[in-house]
C-alpha cells in the first residue's frame, strides 16, 4: 500500500509540476515504467501464478492517474474544437486537490479489480451531479428537487448474477478445468471442450467484474440517465457484457464487450490519439504491455488483432451478399458466431496457459488457424474499398433543375 501511495503521489507532482500540454505523455511514460517493474518482479517472484498482489490495484491506478492526465490536457491545453464528443465530456479545467486526487485513486468499491471510470465520471458522483445533470423522467418535471433514482433493484440483480456466475465457474471447473484442453482427444471432442473450458474460464471474470459493478452501484456510482421508459440505468461502472460476449457475432463487437472499462480506457488514450501507426495495432500492444510481459500475452494480442482486421475485411466482402432475407441473415449471423467464439475461445486460452510451450501446443491442436488464416486475409488483395466506398457522390437535384454534389458524411471505420 505505501508503494501505491507514494506511486500515485508521484503523478500528483507530475500534474501540479508538468506543463498541461506534455503532462498526459510524462504520466504515461511513468506508469508505463511502474507497472514494467511491478510486473518483472512478478515474472521472477510468480511465474505462471495467480497469487493477488499490488500488481492488480497499480494496473487500475495506471487507468486513472492516465485518465486525469488526458482531462486535464484537454481542458486546458487543446482547442476545445478540436475535441471529439467524449472529450468534450471529460475534460477538466482545473487540476484536482490531493483530497480528490487520492480520494479518485483509492476509491474502494474498484479499488482491487476495477473498473475505472473517468475522473469527470467520480467526480460527479462525489458531487452528486450524476443526478442532477440528467433530465429526469416526465412524471417528474416540475418538482423543486431531483430525487435520485433506486439502487436497490440494479444492486440485488446484479448481486444475483454474481452470484450464478461464481456457481457455474466452481461447478463446470471440477469437470473441465482449462488444463483439459491439452488432454489428447480427437478434434470435434475437443473443439467442444474448449467451448465449454472457455466459458469456465470467462465466468471467474464475469463474478468478479460483475459484483464490483454491483458494489459501485450500492455506493451511487454508476447511474448514467433514463432509458425511453424513463428506467434508471446503471451501467457507467459495468465491466463487462455478458451477452455482447456470448453471442456475438463480431469479433470487434465481442471484443469492445469484454472489460468494458479497459476497452474505453484504451481508445480514450490510445485508439483516439495515436498518429502514424495503424490504431487497431497500436492499441492491442499497449494492451498486452499493460497485461504485463507473458509471450503468450503478447501472442495473444497479436493474434485478436489479426483477427480483429481480416474480420473486418471479410464482412465488406461477404455480409452484404447474406441479407437477402431472413433464413441467409439468421445462417450468417449463426456462422459468423461460430467463428468468432471460436477464435475467441482458441486464442483467449493463451492468457490462461501463460507458458509459451503449453500456448505453442494448444495452438498446434488447432493447426494454428487463428495465425496463418488472418495472414491470408490480409495480404489478399479483396475488401480493399468498401460498398459504400464504391459508390459515385451522390447527387441532389435542386428545385430549379440544377444537380450539386453532396460530399458523404463522415463514418466511423468498424
Amino acid at each position: 500500500m505505501t508503494l501505491l501511495l507514494a506511486i500515485v503521489g508521484s503523478c500528483y507532482v507530475l500534474l501540479l509540476t508538468a506543463s498541461p500540454k506534455v503532462v498526459q505523455n510524462y504520466t504515461m511514460i511513468w506508469m508505463l515504467t511502474c507497472i514494467s517493474a511491478a510486473h518483472i518482479y512478478r515474472l521472477i517472484t510468480d511465474y505462471g501464478g495467480y497469487h493477488l498482489d499490488f500488481t492488480g490495484p497499480l494496473m487500475v491506478i495506471v487507468q486513472r492517474t492516465t485518465y486525469v492526465a488526458f482531462a486535464l490536457h484537454d481542458g486546458i491545453a487543446r482547442d476545445p474544437s478540436s475535441l471529439n464528443e467524449d472529450q468534450q465530456k471529460q475534460r477538466i479545467k482545473q487540476k484536482p486537490t490531493p483530497m480528490e486526487y487520492f480520494g479518485y485513486n483509492f476509491f474502494f468499491a474498484s479499488f482491487l479489480a476495477g473498473p475505472a471510470v473517468t475522473y469527470k465520471q467520480y467526480h460527479d458522483f462525489i458531487s452528486g451531479a450524476n443526478f442532477t445533470s440528467v433530465k429526469p423522467p416526465k412524471s417528474d418535471e416540475g418538482k423543486d428537487h431531483v430525487e435520485e433514482p433506486s439502487n436497490v433493484g440494479v444492486v440485488l440483480k446484479k448481486t444475483v448474477a454474481g452470484i450464478i456466475m461464481m456457481a457455474l465457474y466452481v461447478i463446470l471447473n471440477i469437470y473441465f478445468p482449462y488444463e483439459i484442453i491439452l488432454a489428447d482427444m480427437n478434434f470435434i471432442k475437443r473443439l467442444a471442450v474448449l467451448f465449454v473450458a472457455g466459458f469456465v474460464i470467462r465466468a471467474r471474470y464475469y463474478f468478479i467484474w460483475i459484483m464490483s459493478d454491483s458494489g459501485c452501484n450500492a455506493a451511487g456510482l454508476g447511474f448514467s440517465g433514463y432509458n425511453k421508459l424513463g428506467y434508471a440505468q446503471w451501467d457507467i461502472a459495468s465491466g463487462m457484457d455478458v451477452f455482447g460476449i456470448e453471442f456475438g457475432t463480431s469479433l470487434r463487437n465481442i471484443v469492445n464487450s469484454w472489460n468494458i472499462a479497459t476497452s474505453n480506457w484504451l481508445r480514450r488514450v490510445c485508439y483516439e490519439r495515436v498518429k502514424f501507426v495503424d490504431h487497431t495495432i497500436a492499441t492491442f500492444f499497449l494492451s498486452a504491455w499493460w497485461h504485463g510481459f507473458y509471450p503468450a500475452y503478447y501472442l495473444l494480442f497479436v493474434t485478436i488483432a489479426m483477427n480483429t482486421l481480416a474480420a473486418r475485411k471479410l464482412r465488406r466482402v461477404l455480409r452484404h451478399h447474406f441479407q437477402v432475407n431472413l433464413f441467409t441473415k439468421w445462417g450468417y449471423d449463426v456462422f459468423t458466431w461460430f467463428c468468432c467464439m471460436t477464435c475467441l475461445n482458441i486464442t483467449c486460452m493463451c492468457i490462461t496457459l501463460l507458458y509459451l510451450g503449453a500456448t505453442l501446443q494448444h495452438l498446434g491442436n488447432y493447426y494454428y488457424v487463428t495465425i496463418w488464416f488472418p495472414l491470408l486475409i490480409i495480404v489478399l488483395p479483396i475488401g480493399r474499398k468498401s460498398r459504400r466506398e464504391q459508390k459515385p457522390e451522390s447527387t441532389d437535384t435542386t428545385k430549379e433543375g440544377q444537380q450539386t454534389s453532396t460530399e458523404p458524411k463522415e463514418t466511423k471505420s468498424e
